[in-house]
């Protein structure tokens, strides 16, 4: 009779979560689209490539900062934390500064809509104000970055947690049922009503997606000339979200972590754990992936890349969960429980969206007209002259091979700082870094973890340094050879 009277109370926190999940979720995503918009335009309109890329950098870095190091580091504020309104605006604040990078890249690189900026104007001066006519043009756009920053809000609570937010997120309560060990029924019921809510956003945002692929042209649409105040809301926001998304996480983790670093080789195990068990995840959705954009053609290469992403749109804790039932409840699949095989199959599944994008936009060979320019590079790699034959090499190199390692990396860290699949699905004696420092998070600030944490986000970083490094060597061998 208790468990039945805890798991009323897991249901009764489960609705009360995910409605103010909802709520919170919304207003990130309308904040995040009302700054995207300026920063969208100083993407476009930046006047050379080093500015460009400099903007990029710097609109990328807070959403690429690890959410374990920024929880961890605004995770103890006490005057914050006594005051629950107070801990309540610098979460949501974190994460509007957070998820501004994605809403800006979907601005940037989304399917133009059916209606351009010119019909509209045209459509202005004849006064026709339709709702229908206005959704097919630039609002379609907008409407699908809220959709996609509002999923990734929905989904985050590494943060939260650490942090304390009140009311919870919606994904402790589903933690709370797990341990009570629910039956298979009651496990599909409790994860039914996130889903359900992701799906209220994710079922339109597909069908929008879907029409729109088809009318799919280079770039996204058109962008309007950054005026003065815009460019002092963009400015404001690449230095505040520097700042507060990276470097005051990097500056707690990195003053506290000194005394710690003597014991800096107590962590490398579960260090090379995530290594591993990334690099794998990483593998299989690069394959998958590259078949996507070579093999399979039209409606099929549609369906099976849809089908195939649909379970990693719903977040990492739901394909955990999943995963988790599944080979505990299935008859047969429980022998390998505690194996990486669920947990390879939950990476694979979270990371797919991800590297089927990046691999569509990046390295697709029809994006930009790219195709021809390949070929072109290929038949210079077939020449007799080796002077040729090293520019057909450099081209290929810079226009499929650099972009390719850096969509290899991203899709790397992604499954290295992976929280929920790792902590659910790993096996007992290869733990993940991050579920480790998680679970050490919850006692506390010392130096020993600040080290362990500084140590951990350091190896993805060394590696982003390492690979740019080699990639200006060759770049500079190519031109002294010249």
């Amino acid at each position: 009779m208790p468990a039945v009277v805890e798991v009323g109370v897991c249901e009764v926190n489960l609705w009360e979560s995910c409605l103010w999940t909802l709520l919170r979720s919304g207003v990130v995503a309308a904040i995040a689209l009302s700054i995207a918009m300026p920063l969208s335009r100083l993407v476009s309109d930046a006047a050379n490539r080093t500015l460009r890329r400099f903007v990029w950098v710097a609109l990328l870095v807070p959403f690429v900062t690890p959410s374990i190091l920024v929880g961890y580091a605004y995770a103890h504020f006490s005057s914050l934390i006594r005051h629950e309104h107070l801990n309540h605006l610098l979460y949501v604040t974190l994460l509007c500064l957070k998820f501004v990078p994605v809403a800006v890249l979907v601005l940037h690189f989304a399917p133009p809509p059916p209606i351009g900026a010119q019909a509209m104007h045209v459509a202005k001066m004849m006064n026709q104000k339709k709702p229908g006519l206005w959704f097919r043009g630039i609002a379609r756009t907008r409407a699908v970055s809220f959709g996609v920053v509002f999923l990734i809000a929905f989904q985050e609570f590494e943060i939260a947690s650490l942090m304390q937010v009140r009311p919870k997120m919606w994904a402790e309560p589903l933690f709370d049922l797990q341990q009570l060990r629910p039956t298979l029924g009651e496990s599909i019921r409790h994860a039914l009503l996130p889903v359900l809510c992701q799906l209220i956003v994710l079922a339109p945002l597909l069908w929008v997606l879907l029409r729109d692929s088809r009318h799919r042209q280079n770039g996204g649409p058109a962008a309007r000339a950054l005026n003065g105040p815009g460019s002092i809301v963009a400015a404001v926001y690449l230095l505040i979200a520097a700042i507060v998304g990276c470097a005051f996480p990097a500056w707690v983790v990195i003053s506290h972590a000194g005394p710690g670093m003597a014991n800096w080789s107590g962590i490398m195990g579960e260090v090379t754990a995530s290594a591993l068990f990334a690099g794998a995840a990483m593998a299989l959705v690069y394959i998958r992936c590259t078949c996507f954009v070579h093999t399979a053609l039209g409606r099929f290469r549609r369906f099976t890349t849809i089908a195939l992403c649909i379970p990693g749109l719903f977040g990492s804790l739901i394909v955990a969960l999943t995963m988790l039932t599944l080979f505990q409840r299935v008859p047969g699949l429980h022998a390998l429980y505690d194996t990486p095989l669920p947990l390879l199959i939950a990476l694979s599944l979270l990371l797919l969206p991800v590297g089927a994008l990046l691999v569509t936009l990046i390295l697709a060979p029809r994006r930009n007209n790219r195709g021809q320019a390949l070929f072109l590079a290929k038949s210079l790699q077939q020449s007799h002259d080796n002077t040729i034959k090293r520019s057909g090499r450099s081209i290929g190199w810079q226009m499929l091979g650099a972009p390719r390692v850096w969509v290899l990396f991203v899709i790397f860290v992604m499954g290295y700082f992976d929280l929920s699949s790792t902590s659910l699905l790993h096996p007992t004696n290869m733990t993940p870094a991050p579920v480790l420092l998680y679970n050490r998070m919850h006692y506390g600030q010392n130096s020993v973890l600040s080290a362990q944490v500084l140590i951990t986000v350091a190896v993805p970083v060394a590696v982003m340094i390492a690979l740019w490094a080699s990639m200006q060597a060759r770049s500079l061998t190519t031109r002294i050879a010249r």
